[in-house]
């Protein structure tokens, strides 16, 4: 599901006249969701089987202005896309920053959701992909942008039981690290049952 604030966020723009580049794209959530208000849309990832997963998706949806491609977001040269915004749906990393601040032309923006730093926090366990508002607004600020929207969403969890816990949480079990599962699976097995789930979403123009 793709998250709403993130979609608030980049629908000011006119999405009508833009390119647009989804670093990260998984599956292809994100840019099946914007093609049909862009004028076109690429959606990059370095998980071949991802990248084939979306280009079904895109055709039995009959979306001819969207295309991915199987790419290193994190190592790729954003400007050979030539997008006029870069998004990224839980995919974060300074890199992203540092790409789209190369590729962007002064007044177009890069829009995220990431991980904030307070994510699971009951487990001990921080995502090398998490930041702080502060961390977040710093990056950005010292790659050229300003930062127009940055909001934190934070939603405390609360279980009845460790069944009803590992029903929430098993479709993340394939995505996840058998480290992150492990702990999380010794929490609530250990009587936890309250879990934070916190996300960063953000909007920046180029300078």
């Amino acid at each position: 599901m793709v998250n709403q604030k993130l979609l608030e966020f980049i629908s000011e723009e006119p999405l009508a006249e833009m390119r647009i580049l989804d670093v990260g794209c998984g599956s292809g959530a994100l840019a099946l969701e914007l093609a049909p208000l862009a004028k076109f849309v690429v959606g990059i990832d370095i998980s071949a089987e991802e990248i084939d997963r979306a280009r079904r998706l895109a055709r039995r949806m009959g979306m001819a202005n969207v295309v991915f491609c199987t790419c290193d977001a994190l190592k790729c040269d954003y400007s050979a896309f030539a997008p006029d915004m870069v998004v990224a749906h839980f995919f974060m990393d300074d890199s992203v920053v540092v790409n789209s601040a190369h590729a962007l032309e002064r007044g177009e923006c890069v829009c995220f959701a990431c991980i904030e730093e307070d994510n699971l926090r009951e487990i001990g366990w921080r995502s090398r992909f998490a930041y702080s508002e502060r961390g977040m607004r710093r990056l950005l600020t010292e790659n050229g942008f300003a930062v127009e929207r940055l909001v934190v969403e934070r939603e405390a969890l609360t279980f009845d039981s460790f069944e009803d816990a590992l029903s929430y949480f098993i479709g993340f079990k394939r995505k996840w690290s058998e480290e992150k599962w492990s702990r999380l699976m010794e929490y609530f097995k250990g009587g936890g049952r309250r879990i934070t789930l916190s996300t960063l979403v953000g909007k920046a123009r180029l300078l």
